[in-house]
């Protein structure tokens, strides 16, 4: 069915990982968490066990969870981040000039696996309209605001020390 707000999630029973952060932000979505297994997941799709559940684009391809799904709601609320750390006595210890120029490389490669992401998903997107699921998204009035809202709201309620970091991160 097709999720647009938080509010089509109310109540229904929704696939979460049984970690707590994400029962927190399947709460913020509307919906009531409920663990299932990856591979128990397309039964528990097809017998309502859970009416929907959340995984990148290669995940539900790969399992054909098209099968038994039949739309996506892009909200493009998990993003993967590659970190990369250097020891602050090694970093200090570099020329600003070597600073410089690893901070350069990083930042082009940062560029380029962004796009190469952005194509991967457009090309997902396209497979999995190919295979007759629906592509949901603002232009269709998926209402994104709302549900991060509602995330942000559920993990400042269940996780009141994260929000100095996550003022941080929105800064």
């Amino acid at each position: 069915f097709p999720v647009k707000t938080p509010a089509d999630l109310a109540g229904k029973p929704f696939r979460a990982v049984p970690l707590e952060l994400w029962v927190s932000m399947v709460k913020g979505f509307g919906a009531i968490p409920t663990p299932v297994e990856v591979a128990e997941l397309p039964t528990a799709l097809m017998t309502g066990v859970v009416v929907g559940q959340e995984n990148p684009l290669t995940m539900i391809a790969s399992n054909n969870l098209n099968e038994v799904q039949s739309h996506i709601s892009m909200t493009g609320h998990m993003r993967a981040v590659l970190a990369v750390f250097v020891n602050e006595e090694v970093w200090q210890g570099l020329t600003e000039a070597q600073r410089a120029s690893i901070t350069k490389v990083l930042d082009d490669e940062a560029k380029k696996s962004l796009q190469m992401a952005q194509d991967g998903e457009a090309k997902l997107v396209e497979e999995l309209k190919g295979r007759g699921m629906t592509i949901i998204t603002e232009a269709d009035g998926l209402d994104i605001a709302a549900f991060r809202d509602g995330v942000n709201n559920q993990i400042a309620q269940d996780f009141p020390n994260f929000t100095p970091l996550i003022e941080q991160i929105q800064a």
